[in-house]
């Protein structure tokens, strides 16, 4: 079939606006990541394992099913080990090596709010590759669980987790504690040892494998936009997460070592 020659023109135009467009795009992730722009050293929280026993926990107050609930009886306490204060920043992870450039682009792309935002976007692997270079890797459900266990009944009650269901008004304290969006990872809510936004902050990704679908894995500690559901914040509770899900922006990830 033969177009007109304005057509083809057009056509031409238009595939240069896209390639200019994606040139900018790569130019400004090149600016973001130049040597002026400070990043943030990772800090690490050390975790010591207590007695031989999981801490006592209120019990989650949905009754989920097994496969959306942890079950400390059926695992073994985890060794000592170490978990970043914070979530992985968008800053830290476009600093980070492996990524190709379009990626780069996509991911800081959805930095919208600020580049010390937790990064959301990444596929398990990506996450998983970050945390190998540090010489650390994703948690485990168990490491995940247990460091988020370090907190008191009443904490989880005052933050509505446990009684919201049960409450005839929504509680002042539990939705300011929930944000409309994801915000700077060093600025969310202080909880269990210091760890900041292990809580309603993103969805955190584990290494430990959804039921029996080796290419969906555990993710825990809910979102920002989980504000009408506070029990899925239980240390408990998990969601599935795809390995190749790259479009959701509400599930981010932090590293343990040894």
């Amino acid at each position: 079939m033969k177009y007109p020659i304005n057509l083809v023109l057009i056509g031409l135009v238009l595939s240069c606006f896209n390639i200019n467009l994606a040139n900018a795009d790569n130019e400004a992730v090149e600016s973001l990541l130049s040597e002026e722009l400070p990043i943030n050293a990772i800090e690490w929280v050390s975790i010591t394992i207590k007695g031989n026993t999981w801490p006592e926990l209120i019990g989650p107050t949905l009754n989920l099913g097994d496969d959306f609930s942890f079950i400390p009886a059926l695992h073994s306490l985890p060794s000592d080990f170490s978990m970043m204060k914070t979530e992985v920043t968008c800053t830290q992870m476009l600093a980070g090596e492996g990524l190709s450039s379009f990626r780069k682009v996509e991911i800081a792309n959805l930095c919208e709010y600020g580049m010390d935002e937790p990064v959301t976007g990444v596929a398990f692997h990506e996450a998983n590759d970050f945390c190998n270079a540090l010489d650390a890797s994703l948690p485990t459900e168990s490491q995940w669980v247990y460091a988020a266990s370090q907190v008191t009944n009443d904490w989880l009650t005052r933050y509505g987790m446990i009684n919201y269901l049960h409450s005839e008004e929504p509680q002042n304290e539990l939705l300011s504690y929930f944000a409309a969006y994801k915000e700077d990872a060093y600025e969310t809510s202080e909880g269990p040892l210091g760890l900041l936004g292990l809580y309603a902050s993103v969805w955190e990704i584990t290494q430990s494998i959804w039921g029996k679908n080796n290419r969906a894995y555990v993710i825990k500690g809910g979102a920002f936009d989980l504000v009408n559901k506070p029990w899925l914040m239980h240390p408990y509770l998990k969601a599935a997460y795809n390995e190749n899900d790259v479009v959701n922006q509400n599930v981010g990830f932090r590293c343990v070592k040894p």
